[in-house]
């Protein structure tokens, strides 16, 4: 069963005559919110956030599906990322690589548009020889004049357009996904190659070594994985036992840094998706032990660190 392409075309059919219903508890505005990412999630892997909002309090004028890489944004206000935008009157959907609206009226004002559309032609310029087929560049035609709409429209970096009644299947809107969070990666490195640089010990060399490395950092982003590791783990270290409560007070109340312990010889590739456990796959741990951990090579196991942490001293 096609059970993305048939959830996609629902809220295409739907979402016209449901924004003229009552917002609250609405049936199709629950789904948007809450199982689409579910289905979404599963595609992309835990090391991305996905949202999606029909609104909040009212009706949007176009919902919308967002993938946020938490090295960049872990909000749809900030930053670029991957979005499914559906056009008001349900006629088509886009998946595109886009901008924050938010983000640049809060700094231009009145020329957030111009502003937006100038990065977005910077974006496919950066981005031109890395496309291997024809995607959208143009304005998107969310058939409305509203703001948000409007800046989704003019934010557009390079998009995958389907049209309503026609949308391909589980499989091609798959792979569709997986070009754009493609060209994501690719943007992150070609704008701000210091995302993909930061903190990678020396001892760190080889190019496998710090693709892993870096997969292995963008787990530990990830604001939803570090905050259900905490809630299931605690906030004492796991290594050491430090609590930064008792010798920080109120300062360091709930503070704690989530570490995923898989080794990095066991990563899966960075292009394929992979579903992590905040209870089995991350633990938690002071500054410092986390420190240890990575400037090991291959990466300590927490019990392995523990063990050096609580060798007697000698002279």
């Amino acid at each position: 069963m096609e059970l993305l392409q048939v959830s996609l075309q629902r809220v295409l059919t739907e979402y016209p005559q449901a924004k003229l219903e009552n917002f609250r508890d609405h049936p199709l505005a629950n789904f948007i919110r809450t199982d689409l990412p579910v289905m979404i999630q599963k595609i992309v892997g835990e090391s991305y956030i996905v949202d999606a909002s029909p609104g909040k309090g009212n009706w949007a004028h176009v919902p919308w599906i967002s993938i946020f890489d938490p090295r960049v944004t872990t909000s749809a206000r900030r930053g670029y990322y991957p979005v499914f935008s559906f056009s008001a009157n349900g006629s088509r959907l886009y998946l595109s690589l886009n901008q924050a609206r938010f983000e640049a009226k809060e700094e231009f004002g009145a020329r957030y548009k111009e502003i937006l559309s100038s990065r977005a032609e910077v974006g496919r310029d950066l981005l031109r020889n890395f496309v291997t087929e024809s995607l959208y560049e143009e304005y998107l035609d969310l058939e409305s004049e509203e703001d948000l709409p409007i800046g989704y429209s003019v934010g557009n970096i390079l998009a995958i357009e389907y049209m309503s009644g026609s949308l391909p299947s589980d499989h091609e809107i798959i792979s569709d996904i997986h070009k754009i969070l493609s060209l994501y990666r690719t943007y992150m490195a070609l704008r701000d190659g210091n995302i993909d640089s930061e903190e990678i010990p020396f001892e760190i060399s080889t190019g496998e070594e710090k693709r892993k490395y870096r997969w292995h950092r963008r787990a530990e982003r990830n604001q939803k994985l570090s905050k259900d590791a905490k809630k299931y783990h605690g906030f004492i270290c796991q290594v050491c036992k430090f609590d930064f409560q008792a010798q920080y007070g109120e300062l360091g109340s709930k503070y704690v840094e989530a570490h995923h312990i898989t080794p990095m010889a066991e990563l899966v590739k960075e292009l394929e998706p992979v579903v992590l456990d905040p209870k089995s796959d991350f633990v938690v741990v002071c500054s410092n032990c986390h420190r240890m951990l990575h400037r090991a090579k291959p990466v300590l196991l927490p019990n392995e660190l523990s063990k050096l942490v609580h060798k007697p001293w000698s002279f």
